[in-house]
């Protein structure tokens, strides 16, 4: 099949797909969405830009979550005392500074596989999507007490 070489198992195909930013791939979702008045499925888009999204996104509704059309699930989080965290764990609120901190440079919440602190945040908060939470709410607290760590 000629669309073989732009595939990511290519030299070309993995050129190509590095010459997209976020904001180009995402666009291919929110292009689409408004054509079809709603969130496109992966059998919607384009195989290629499809195995680009997902390439760069981890996942399907992660790429539908970057483009802001899913939303994370609502987490189950019990909010914890911050100073008591910060006095006993500062590895954790340090770990999750790096979390808000991705997020802001991303413009999205970052893939578990891309935070290297992802492993000991989930066994401390139990989901990816409450450590997101979590790093909101710390992000918070922080903003509201002028406190950093």
């Amino acid at each position: 099949m000629l669309y073989q070489s732009f595939t990511l198992s290519s030299g070309i195909g993995k050129a190509i797909y590095a010459s997209y930013s976020d904001q180009e791939l995402l666009d291919v979702l929110r292009e689409a969405a408004i054509r079809i008045g709603r969130a496109p499925t992966q059998g919607e888009i384009f195989f290629l830009y499809r195995i680009y999204l997902k390439a760069r996104f981890g996942t399907w509704p992660a790429a539908l979550r970057a483009a802001g059309m899913r939303r994370l699930p609502v987490p189950d989080l019990t909010i914890p005392d911050w100073e008591q965290m910060l006095l006993e764990r500062p590895d954790i609120c340090n770990a999750l500074e790096d979390v808000t901190q991705r997020r802001c440079r991303l413009g999205y919440p970052p893939r578990k596989r891309d935070v290297p602190q992802a492993k000991v945040l989930c066994e401390r908060f139990r989901s990816w999507e409450n450590v997101i939470a979590a790093a909101e709410a710390f992000q918070t607290w922080q903003m509201e007490r002028g406190n950093s760590v």
